[in-house]
């Protein structure tokens, strides 16, 4: 793949200001010295947002839906808003962010599993309420620093222990939703990374997204 690729985009809080810049330059002057030319590197900072992930997350066919709510379930702390349907696209109104215990130090178990589960039903459900709009179905996107393969939550990772509630992870959120609500609830998950990777896709085939934040990560548009 990477020798095809011709452009690379860094995106996160270690990707904005000076600090992007130098990582910029930095990046570049060592491509060179490599002689791999052939690639363009650009920090990347959408500014009407400050947690770009929250906006991929509408990324996902849901163009005609007026209301999203959009979580990225990170390793160190839960962002949660509201994304509006506007004449200009999706815009964010974002919470401040909520800081967890380390998910990844904790035993691989049900019991974790369930009390991950429980954090991320108490965080969709306290954002729904915080924007208090009383609707008969919601739309859920969220994101989360786990890789996913066909949907199904990875071996690895921080929310790896979902797997053992439910082979699919977001169908089991979805209807345990439903059932402590009585609301209809669509819910769709995906890779922290390939969330903001969607908001790329002009430049698919060719370019690669890296995200920077607790921890790195990769994906392709």
């Amino acid at each position: 793949f990477w020798k095809t690729c011709s452009r690379i985009f860094l995106v996160g809080k270690l990707a904005q200001g000076k600090l992007g810049q130098f990582l910029e330059e930095g990046i570049k002057e060592h491509l060179q010295l490599l002689g791999m030319n052939h690639f363009s590197v650009q920090c990347f900072d959408n500014p009407k947002v400050n947690t770009i992930s929250l906006l991929g997350c509408t990324q996902i066919g849901l163009a005609d839906k007026e209301s999203v709510y959009v979580f990225d379930f990170g390793n160190t702390a839960v962002k949660c808003g509201r994304a509006h349907l506007t004449s200009d696209g999706y815009e964010i109104k974002e919470q401040p962010a909520m800081i967890h215990q380390d998910y990844r130090q904790m035993s691989d178990t049900i019991e974790t599993a369930k009390e991950i589960h429980n954090q991320i039903v108490l965080a969709v459900l306290k954002t729904i309420q915080w924007h208090q709009e009383d609707c008969s179905a919601y739309e859920v996107s969220l994101c989360m620093a786990n890789n996913l393969i066909d949907n199904e939550i990875a071996d690895r990772g921080s929310y790896r222990s979902l797997r053992l509630l439910a082979p699919c992870y977001g169908e089991y959120l979805q209807k345990y939703l439903e059932q402590e609500t009585g609301k209809k609830f669509e819910v769709h998950i995906m890779n922290d990374a390939q969330a903001v990777a969607n908001l790329f896709r002009e430049w698919s085939p060719k370019a690669a997204v890296v995200t920077l934040g607790t921890h790195m990560g990769i994906a392709y548009p």
